[in-house]
């Protein structure tokens, strides 16, 4: 009912959220009145594209709004051509929440990847919202806004902190005005005596049960297991490359780099050098090990099409790996589609994609973040081969989906990640099985990312401790925006 003011829609990936979301306007009769949806860049397609389900099968027509500037003209226009709902990305909204209050007066709200809004700043004695945070927070407490959904496919990303943004604007009157008293509650916040500078610290999750109990009413979970029956089998695997087969001359020098960089700064490497500048540095050693890993994955892949693998899917972190892939490939006579990567336009994507589906057998090739919005021809892969693996796990579970999901051809789907043992895999490996079991303690319902952090566990035998531990507590200071992926 809309007197709850909210929900947040928590789904596994690839279990039609936006379908879900969509149908909830309707059956509370605000789909024809004026709305926002407001998401990150990549999903943008989703929702204003002509082949969108809000267009397909509901009839909403979603204009998309641009620029750091808002053109107040161009919006109001748009309303006397009867226009009513419109998509800004979270990277401007803080200019356009203010707009759209005034001149729009939306009557519903969707937050898309909402996990995007969880960002904050610890500032000693308090917690300072990102500019992101802030204008979604302003956003949903418009006073026309009747209704609130938020989607995502991990409520929770680093912390049980990171939560209060997303329900104070699902929720905005039933959460407090507060993310330093919910961390107090239910994060175990701590103010220090003022001897040791009086800061607030947070010690862990408290008042467990309680929250469960408030969740439950704004909470939805939707899982891949609800829906068994119309989904493949999925298959986890973590394959190792033998270190013998590779150069790894320029990853070690960057991991001599990394390690003279800690020592620098022995004392506080979290406060003294800027956010960017810290995780550069563990860029740094997954840029070189992903070049240097690439030849053994395309190895694999040659070994997996002679086993009679028809349609694979190779995702890279860096365009770099990806296009040494693709030549690779090619010249071992393998039909190759790609190397895909951010700056190639969507639709050349959505086209070298329908291209692979057709074909009798093929690699596509991409960077890893520029599959993460929905392309359904990728499903024709039953196998999809990670070459690398990197501290954000909702990415991995993005890319999951585009193989694991409804509708999929296969009996069968496939999802291996390879790595390189003694390398900083094996911190990685630890990070991102840590990181989802964290994050599934709130509902009872496990997330599909639960079956990664198990195949990850069952990988084994990664070494935890002394640097990979520092470089680990470097990883849990970072929210996973696009800023960071």
């Amino acid at each position: 009912a809309p007197e709850i003011q909210g929900k947040i829609l928590d789904a596994d990936k690839g279990t039609g959220k936006t379908t879900t979301a969509l149908q909830a306007l309707w059956l509370l009769g605000l789909l024809k009145e004026p709305g926002v949806v407001v998401g990150n860049n990549l999903c943008r397609r989703v929702w204003v594209d002509p082949d969108s389900d809000a267009q397909q099968f509901f009839g909403l027509f979603i204009r998309s709004l641009s620029g750091r500037n808002p053109d107040l003209q161009q919006l109001e226009k748009w309303l006397s051509m009867n226009y009513r709902a419109f998509f800004v990305s979270y990277s401007i909204l803080d200019r356009w929440w203010k707009p759209l209050t005034e001149i729009l007066q939306p009557k519903w709200l969707i937050y898309d990847e909402s996990h995007y809004v969880s960002g904050a700043t610890r500032t000693g004695k308090s917690i300072s919202l990102n500019r992101r945070t802030d204008a979604a927070l302003f956003l949903s407490r418009s006073p026309t806004v009747s209704f609130r959904i938020c989607m995502t496919g991990s409520v929770e990303n680093n912390s049980r902190l990171e939560l209060w943004p997303q329900l104070a604007i699902a929720q905005p009157s039933q959460w407090g005005g507060s993310q330093t008293a919910f961390g107090i509650r239910y994060v175990g916040g701590v103010r220090r005596d003022w001897k040791e500078g009086g800061h607030l610290e947070f010690e862990g999750p408290t008042n467990t049960e309680e929250l469960q109990r408030r969740l439950s009413s704004v909470l939805l979970r939707y899982t891949k297991s609800e829906i068994a029956s119309d989904l493949p089998r999925v298959k986890w695997v973590v394959h190792d490359i033998d270190r013998a087969t590779l150069d790894l001359n320029d990853y070690r020098e960057a991991e001599i780099k990394f390690s003279a960089w800690l020592r620098e700064h022995e004392r506080d490497p979290l406060s003294s050098t800027p956010g960017v500048n810290r995780l550069r540095q563990i860029v740094a050693l997954v840029s070189e090990l992903s070049d240097a890993k690439i030849l053994g994955s395309c190895k694999f892949i040659q070994d997996r099409l002679q086993a009679d693998e028809t349609h694979i899917l190779l995702l890279t972190m860096r365009v770099s790996s990806a296009r040494i892939a693709a030549s690779t490939l090619r010249e071992k006579g393998i039909r190759t589609f790609g190397p895909v990567h951010g700056q190639l336009p969507v639709a050349d994507r959505v086209s070298l994609a329908r291209e692979f589906a057709s074909s009798d057998s093929g690699v596509y090739v991409a960077v890893i973040s520029s599959v993460a919005e929905s392309i359904n021809d990728l499903m024709a892969a039953r196998l999809t081969v990670y070459n690398d693996l990197w501290w954000n796990a909702r990415l991995l579970g993005q890319a999951a989906a585009r193989t694991w999901r409804s509708g999929a051809p296969h009996e069968e789907v496939e999802q291996v990640f390879m790595v390189v043992p003694g390398t900083i895999d094996d911190m990685l490996v630890e990070h991102i099985h840590r990181k989802i079991s964290a994050s599934s303690g709130l509902t009872p319902t496990p997330h599909s990312d639960t079956s990664l952090a198990e195949a990850l566990a069952a990988g084994g035998g990664r070494v935890a401790g002394g640097e990979w531990e520092r470089m680990a507590e470097i990883l849990r200071q970072f929210p996973e925006t696009e800023q960071y992926i």
